[in-house]
């Protein structure tokens, strides 16, 4: 992702400074396999890079949010895990208030100090950064299309599509496209790709938009109020089409149906 100048994203991106990695364990086993990170395997290949640990919960934790009817309340991650943020210390302007308390933090605080700090390393860092974690279908599609929708709400990014056409664009590309197991975390009550969309409405807020975080008055006054319209119609839109309790002989049947849909409606503003 690119760093600063975000004007200048669709052109110009800087070289890769930061490396965020959202893994909670540095190691795990997959399928039998042991496995790591290479920036724990081989970190000697990184000692140019800022490396920032900040893990966020995988696919497996939403399965609780499932099951607790989609409260957030009390809905919180569980640090007793082998890792724990690390930013390094030339990071440490770029981090947001309160980012010491994190083990108070309940899953929306825990969304919205991560994107508070990858907005602020995208404006204010000294390149641009990778985001990560183990497999690249679950946590990295969440975050990569969290910061997409953001930047698009506040006109900084795909300033030509709709909310139908971003929607269809995130969907296909951030998560489909790059391996997002749709039916099986579906069938599992997974729903990390749910979460995605329903944290919008809580970083709809002119504290999450970059014009804020730039320090400076935005020219147009309905800036913010622009960008709670936008994060609101990709939310309720993404619901509308949300497949959840399907048998899985018509699983695949239904979903095909509503991506064709939602293409056509997407397309719908072109034509």
């Amino acid at each position: 992702m690119c760093g600063k100048k975000m004007s200048n994203c669709s052109t110009h991106c800087e070289s890769l400074v930061y490396v965020l990695d959202l893994m909670i364990n540095k190691h795990m086993f997959m399928y039998g396999v042991p496995t790591a990170t290479s920036e724990h395997a081989v970190p000697e290949l990184y000692n140019s890079f800022s490396l920032c640990a900040v893990p966020y919960p995988g696919n497996e934790f939403f399965a609780h949010w499932h099951k607790h009817a989609y409260t957030v309340d009390n809905f919180a991650f569980d640090w007793r895990c082998e890792q724990e943020p690390h930013i390094p210390a030339s990071m440490n302007a770029l981090l947001p208030a309160g980012w010491g308390d994190y083990k108070r933090w309940k899953i929306v605080g825990h969304t919205q100090k991560y994107l508070l700090l990858i907005l602020q390393t995208l404006l204010n860092g000294d390149g641009g950064l990778m985001i990560h974690c183990v497999s690249g279908w679950d946590r990295t599609p969440l975050w990569i299309s969290l910061i997409r929708m953001s930047l698009w709400a506040d006109g900084e990014a795909h300033q030509s599509l709709s909310a139908a056409q971003m929607l269809f664009l995130t969907l296909t590309y951030d998560w489909l496209l790059f391996g997002h197991r749709l039916f099986d975390r579906v069938k599992k009550g997974h729903d990390i790709m749910l979460w995605c969309f329903h944290a919008t409405q809580y970083i709809d807020m002119p504290e999450y938009s970059v014009h804020t975080l730039k320090g400076a008055q935005p020219a147009d006054s309905d800036v913010f109020e622009r960008r709670k319209e936008r994060l609101t119609q990709v939310r309720e839109m993404f619901i509308k089409y949300y497949v959840t309790d399907v048998e899985p002989q018509h699983f695949k049947q239904r979903t095909n149906a509503q991506v064709t849909h939602l293409y056509a409606e997407s397309m719908s503003v072109v034509l």
